[in-house]
């Protein structure tokens, strides 16, 4: 193992818990580079359950603790505008930001 690259792991997982608390799990953090990953298009919450392997009451736990409104502030919720009886999962600005620092800090070396 790469003693240099498992460090900038671990730091980058440190900005994370500076960012939730110590409790955020792998599966959480799956969620958000998810959403993260589909930028502006967003993704909807089956998408994130077959990709994660995750039930729907898990699914949506976790989206609420990203959310906005009612948790970390790092995705928001809105209609799909293709499907108006689907919702989808957006990345803030916030989230953007976070990922991207985790990222940074990763890539450094």
């Amino acid at each position: 193992m790469n003693i240099d690259k498992a460090g900038r792991l671990l730091a980058a997982l440190d900005l994370l818990t500076d960012a939730t608390n110590p409790d955020f799990t792998i599966r959480q953090l799956r969620i958000l580079l998810l959403i993260g990953a589909t930028g502006e298009a967003g993704a909807q919450a089956p998408t994130l359950q077959k990709r994660t392997g995750s039930t729907q009451s898990a699914v949506s736990r976790t989206v609420k603790l990203l959310d906005k409104v009612s948790g970390y502030g790092f995705t928001e919720n809105a209609l799909d505008p293709h499907d108006m009886r689907a919702r989808v999962i957006r990345i803030t600005t916030k989230g953007e930001r976070l990922l991207s620092r985790m990222l940074g800090e990763i890539d450094k070396g």
